[in-house]
């Protein structure tokens, strides 16, 4: 019975860990002229293939806030369901931000 359980328990583990994520944080630093920055700023998010030609999703542009030059964005909202329909198994994703309008290298 233990083990039978054991297993229920790490098949479920397994399924959990396997399912494509619903969200992602993404962390960052913003510096503005080169001091650090705190205020709100429009950024967009985009997690694309790797030269940028795929758009998989986007955030759309949104105000996000910077407080001593860290922020924190939940990738995969909104849009949630584009987000959920990457192909997570088949693509390289990346992240590209855009902040105030100017793409980051």
């Amino acid at each position: 019975m233990n083990n039978l359980m054991l297993t229920l328990i790490l098949a479920l583990t397994s399924a959990v860990y396997a399912a494509a994520p619903q969200r992602v944080t993404y962390q960052g630093t913003l510096r503005k002229a080169g001091a650090i920055y705190t205020g709100t700023v429009p950024m967009e998010f985009k997690v694309t293939n790797a030269d940028g030609s795929v758009t998989y999703w986007t955030s759309g542009s949104t105000v996000v806030y910077v407080s001593a030059g860290l922020f924190r964005y939940p990738l995969g909202t909104p849009n949630e369901a584009q987000f959920a329909a990457i192909p997570w198994a088949t693509v390289s994703p990346y992240v590209r931000v855009t902040v105030d309008g100017a793409a980051l290298p």
